[in-house]
């Protein structure tokens, strides 16, 4: 057993047990005589493909051709814009709720945890 001090993160975890797991893998391929330099390239291939879909899905769901309308999209098509998570999403409905259909831009700098960074990141993506 091996134990490391403080605190470890899921991730730290993860990449520990992958490495030894990598190693067994070479160790047990190297005794069977296979290549092992053609099996890391397949390993190399494999993870860079899973790292390229993580990616891909972080996009957003939304393109600048289809806009969202910010006056009457639900939780879950705002949620589709890059930048808006669930908080965000929730704060502009009850802020719709409360003060009525936005008119411009500004208006959404009035939601809570709505600034400049994110309107500029949102603005391709939304109408009113």
């Amino acid at each position: 057993m091996v134990r490391l001090p403080g605190r470890v993160s899921k991730s730290k975890c993860l990449l520990i047990v992958m490495f030894v797991g990598v190693c067994f893998l070479f160790s047990s391929l190297a005794m069977a005589g296979t290549d092992t330099e053609k099996a890391a390239s397949g390993i190399h291939k494999s993870a860079t493909s899973s790292a390229a879909s993580k990616v891909s899905s972080s996009t957003p769901d939304v393109s600048p051709q289809e806009k969202i309308n910010i006056n009457k999209a639900d939780k879950d098509t705002l949620m589709k814009i890059k930048g808006l998570g669930p908080t965000k999403a929730q704060n502009i409905i009850e802020y719709r709720e409360k003060f009525g259909p936005f008119k411009s831009y500004e208006d959404l700098l009035k939601v809570k945890g709505i600034g400049e960074k994110t309107l500029e990141l949102i603005k391709p993506f939304i109408t009113f």
